[in-house]
């Protein structure tokens, strides 16, 4: 397991085999392969205005997507 520290803690964040996929596919630069490694087919930017409401409204259809499809947790 590959671990990162950030905040005083230690985050795990994947195996070796993992994190490699990610490293190799990675480049830097202005392409979109620098925030989305090349493996996915499909990518998409949602822009928004920049505002707390805008962001409540995220916040909330965010929240709203994650609990359609994922199990009862607490």
């Amino acid at each position: 397991m590959v671990e990162r520290m950030r905040d005083d803690r230690a985050w795990r964040i994947g195996t070796e085999a993992e994190v490699a996929w990610i490293t190799c596919g990675w480049s830097r630069g202005r392409t979109i392969s620098v925030a989305v490694p090349p493996v996915f087919e499909d990518y998409a930017t949602v822009a928004f205005p920049n505002t707390v409401e805008a962001w409540e409204r995220h916040d909330r259809a965010i929240l709203a997507l994650l609990s359609q499809h994922s199990p009862d947790e607490s």
